[in-house]
C-alpha cells in the first residue's frame, strides 16, 4: 500500500487538473492511443498535444506513463482505504 505522503502528493497533483485533463488522463490510462483520443474528444491530434502538456506541467509528471501512474496510484489507495473504513 502507498505511504500517506505519496497518496496526498498524487492526489493533489491530480485535482490540479482541469475535467478536461482528466478525462484525458482517463483515457490514457484506460490505454487508448493519442489518435483514438483525439477523434473521441473530437480534438485535433496537435491540440491534445497541447493538453497533455498542460496535463503534464499541471502534475509535475515527466511523461503521460509517470501521470497514469499516479492517477493509478490514488485509485488503488482509495480503494484499500474505503476497504479499511467498512
Amino acid at each position: 500500500m502507498p505511504s500517506v505522503f505519496f497518496y496526498q502528493m498524487a492526489t493533489t497533483m491530480v485535482l490540479q487538473t482541469t475535467p478536461a485533463e482528466r478525462a484525458v488522463l482517463q483515457l490514457l490510462s484506460d490505454g487508448n492511443a493519442t489518435r483514438e483520443i483525439a477523434n473521441r474528444l473530437r480534438l485535433s491530434e496537435r491540440a491534445l498535444d497541447t493538453m497533455v502538456t498542460a496535463l503534464l506541467e499541471r502534475m509535475g509528471a515527466a511523461s503521460p506513463v509517470e501521470a497514469v501512474m499516479s492517477k493509478n496510484t490514488i485509485d488503488a489507495a482509495s480503494e484499500q482505504w474505503d476497504e479499511l473504513r467498512l
